[in-house]
């Protein structure tokens, strides 16, 4: 930075040029101007669409102008001494200019050069132009103030991110009591459950010694009999069984019946405080979810081969909250193992691109959790959160004719006092999410149970959600994102599920 006294002997000049990227000259005079003459380029933030864009400004007699790069007419000004300078506590290059309900969002190549445009408008918010005298020596001293308010910054932010360090650490371990605790009672019921087993097996195996001696010996007479040991059938089958000269138990029908028993019953306890509210909104969502695209109604954004997604428009309290339904179709996929990893916890940051964190607050059952995710923030909006008990649960009442089964995971928003927000500048949303998944044995393909494969099955999926944002968005952004961001939702997590599955044994 040069300084140069004017030809009346009061002037200060400052120029400086980085890398050939244009020139910032200031001026101070205390005779022919009472505010400092100030005029560079910046970035300024545009729109969602537009981005950051480079501007010249001019900041002169305490009226701050710009104009696009090439152009000889200036745009738009604003009066500094009638604004509010803001600084952004995460890139140190960028800093707000307001005036009534206008912002400018502004950002300099370096925090040296930020520092004297800021040093610059709050000279002409503090002198608003009335026989202001500016001198070199107040110049100097205000240089000097800068330098050394930046020092202190330095080491407040360097004090306050230890300070932050500190507390995460005292956070995660009093985080981990819960879990300790609950990891405790968890290994007593399943010794208990253990026990319950064991006792049953026992006295299962009392009952069935008798049967099994009377197979044994139909066998040794028949010759070519066969007896499958550990069978699952009933007593009355055995006799069956016997009157028909000890035929072969299918193995397949066991199979079926080991896995039929996959989230059969909903294990969320009927006294649980949650459990009115889950059913109503599960079986509302299936049913909503299983309805048709009506035409006129729903509008087509999205189509790429089995997918297609639709939406609706829909604003409440001047939020955009639309609706939105998509289907889709996975081969290779059973029903069961495509929402696995959707309703895991376990798996979120794998497939979920737009978390920051995500932490399992409680597992009420196997079937239903409460979760805490925080979401990668998109400046200059409010980081979002949300809270929420997701629920899991066998609807094969519900299926398509052609499909052998059905599942559905809904999220729905939830309140709890002990889980606040991040941090202040957070924004909690409200959704309210559903995935219904159907097993599909493709057409031509053989019925026994025996002969299913990942060659002739495939998933047949709806997925349906209404995200509320919890705070003002502009809703052509919002909409302009959303119909970006769910397509690629849909296709990663499907790609996620394909190579998770990949080579792995086909559950049902």
């Amino acid at each position: 930075m040069k300084k140069e006294e004017s030809a009346s002997g009061v002037g200060l000049e400052e120029a400086s040029e980085n890398d050939g990227a244009g020139k910032m000259r200031a001026r101070i005079s205390s005779h022919s101007q009472s505010l400092l003459h100030l005029e560079g380029d910046l970035l300024k933030w545009t729109n969602y669409l537009g981005g950051w864009q480079v501007r010249h400004f001019e900041l002169k007699n305490g009226v701050l102008v710009y104009r696009r790069a090439g152009s000889k007419g200036y745009e738009c000004s604003m009066t500094v001494k009638d604004a509010t300078l803001g600084e952004d506590t995460i890139n140190r290059c960028r800093f707000t200019l307001a005036q009534n309900s206008v912002m400018w969002h502004l950002e300099a190549r370096t925090v040296a050069e930020r520092n004297q445009w800021i040093s610059a408008l709050m000279k002409c918010c503090n002198d608003s132009g009335y026989s202001s005298m500016i001198t070199e020596c107040d110049d100097i001293d205000a240089l000097s103030s800068v330098k050394s308010l930046n020092l202190v910054v330095q080491q407040l932010e360097l004090h306050l991110a230890q300070l932050s360090a500190s507390r995460q650490l005292i956070a995660e371990k009093f985080s981990e009591l819960p879990h300790l605790e609950m990891l405790v009672e968890t290994i007593q019921n399943t010794e208990n459950i253990v026990q319950e087993c064991m006792n049953t097996l026992s006295a299962a195996d009392r009952n069935k010694l008798s049967p099994i001696k009377d197979a044994n010996a139909c066998s040794d007479h028949n010759g070519n009999a066969q007896v499958v040991g550990e069978s699952l059938a009933s007593e009355e089958e055995w006799h069956d069984a016997e009157d028909a000269v000890c035929g072969e138990a299918p193995l397949s029908m066991e199979l079926d019946a080991s896995q039929s028993r996959f989230f059969e019953k909903v294990t969320l306890s009927r006294n649980h405080v949650l459990y009115s509210e889950i059913d109503h909104i599960a079986m509302e969502q299936l049913r909503y979810g299983k309805a048709g695209v009506e035409d006129g109604v729903w509008e087509l954004f999205a189509s790429e081969g089995e997918m297609k997604m639709y939406k609706r428009d829909l604003e409440i309290d001047g939020l955009v909250c639309d609706p939105l339904k998509a289907t889709h179709s996975v081969k290779g996929v059973s029903a069961r193992e495509y929402l696995h990893y959707f309703f895991d916890a376990r798996y979120k940051m794998d497939w979920d691109s737009t978390l920051d964190d995500v932490k399992l607050i409680e597992k009420i059952s196997e079937d239903t959790m409460v979760l805490h995710q925080v979401h990668k923030r998109v400046w200059p909006a409010a980081q979002r959160e949300s809270l929420f008990w997701s629920h899991m649960r066998r609807v094969d009442s519900h299926k398509d004719p052609d499909a052998i089964d059905a599942f559905l995971v809904c999220n729905h928003d939830t309140e709890r006092p002990e889980v606040n927000l991040t941090n202040k500048a957070c924004v909690r949303v409200g959704l309210t999410i559903a995935m219904i998944c159907q097993t599909v044995i493709e057409k031509g393909s053989a019925d026994p149970a025996r002969s299913y494969t990942r060659d002739n099955i495939s998933c047949r999926i709806i997925y349906v959600a209404q995200v509320n944002p919890g705070g003002w968005v502009p809703s052509s952004a919002l909409r302009v994102v959303y119909k970006r961001e769910y397509p690629r939702f849909l296709k990663r997590f499907t790609q996620y599920v394909l190579e998770k599955t990949k080579g792995r044994q086909l559950e049902l």
